[in-house]
């Protein structure tokens, strides 16, 4: 039979797979001897080939199951998924497997049928290196930061498209480097490469990019929330955006010195980064407060604007805490660490 546009498959007589005790999911070993291709079974424990995560889409009959179940997949690091259906695929399942590997770093569709398809994963999984990630994912933030502003400022709308188009780059590596780390639990080899020094990393690392994927939907919230003020017709009072401005340079200084104290493992910096944040949270968000609360634009709306702009701020802070605990997981500038001598056993 034809599988895709070029694999032929074939099945197993019933006979000869009862007899030598084959299973759904059990692997064959194949030799070529001339013409012909020689089946059998794998006998010798440990022999298998490479691992496939096959897909019941027949299950996945829930609103967004499709795309939730393949970005899981992908995170836990397979590198070859099949789809497989009793059905043909309809063209709305089709459009949506389409839509989610498009967003997937190295995730191509490499052979179909009408009720299978085959999805590999080509991406090294060692590139980038996770500081590299790091940055990139914190320049982003930045960059949706200083365009909701911008729209804040200027009343230009159509930078919502712009701004929700970073939203996605985040999406994507946000997954790309969550994969990443969950690889490096069971591989040494792809931490070593990954710049991942200590197995305490992988979890202060994905601490780290769930504080950032947050603040990437905190920039969503303020670009949003802003637009609502727009499209109703309400302008933003001077005061008010002279206060964001402010308050956002003061948070891209305070935000650097966070993912600098955290990739240069400088207790100094972080400490330092923490104090910053908390006075400017604790300086500058009561007075926002109270202009918002005496303006004529959308009150709720503006609330919402200085409520994200203050949790952008602790998820900063948050990544200075883990840039301390980093900071003294080894012998260094700030501490030295020592074995407890053992007891000789004399009184």
């Amino acid at each position: 039979m034809k599988l895709g546009r070029s694999a032929l498959c074939i099945t197993l007589p019933k006979a000869w797979t009862d007899a030598v005790g084959i299973k759904e999911n059990d692997y064959l070993a194949v030799r070529q001897t001339g013409d012909s291709l020689e089946l059998s079974k794998v006998e010798r424990e440990g022999v298998v080939g490479p691992p496939v995560c096959i897909i019941n889409m027949d299950a996945c009959v829930e609103p967004n199951s499709i795309t939730r179940v393949l970005i899981g997949a992908y995170i836990a690091g397979h590198d070859t998924i099949w789809l497989q259906s009793r059905r043909p695929f309809t063209q709305k399942q089709i459009e949506e497997i389409n839509a989610i590997t498009r967003k997937l770093i190295g995730i191509h569709i490499t052979d179909s049928s009408e009720n299978i398809i085959i999805i590999q994963n080509l991406s090294n999984p060692v590139r980038p290196s996770m500081d590299s990630s790091i940055r990139r994912f914190h320049s982003l933030v930045v960059d949706m930061l200083d365009s909701a502003v911008s729209m804040l400022s200027s009343g230009n709308q159509d930078m919502v498209k712009r701004i929700m188009s970073i939203g996605e780059e985040c999406d994507r590596l946000y997954w790309l480097t969550v994969r990443q780390l969950i690889r490096a639990i069971n591989d040494p080899s792809v931490r070593e490469a990954l710049g991942i020094k200590s197995t305490l990393w992988l979890l202060g690392n994905r601490l780290v990019l769930l504080l950032l994927k947050r603040a990437v939907n905190l920039c969503e919230s303020i670009t949003l929330s802003t637009y609502e003020i727009f499209t109703n017709g309400c302008g933003i009072e001077k005061r008010i955006i002279d206060w964001c401005t402010d308050f956002c340079a003061m948070l891209k200084h305070a935000s650097q010195n966070a993912i600098d104290s955290l990739l240069l493992r400088d207790l100094l910096l972080a400490n330092k980064t923490i104090t910053q944040i908390n006075d400017l949270v604790g300086e500058k968000i009561g007075s926002g407060e109270k202009l918002a609360s005496n303006s004529k634009s959308f009150r709720h709306c503006l609330f919402r604007i200085i409520c994200s702009l203050k949790e952008i701020s602790v998820c900063y802070r948050q990544i200075a805490e883990v840039a301390i605990n980093r900071s003294l997981e080894e012998s260094g500038k700030f501490v030295t660490i020592e074995c407890t001598p053992r007891d000789s056993g004399k009184s």
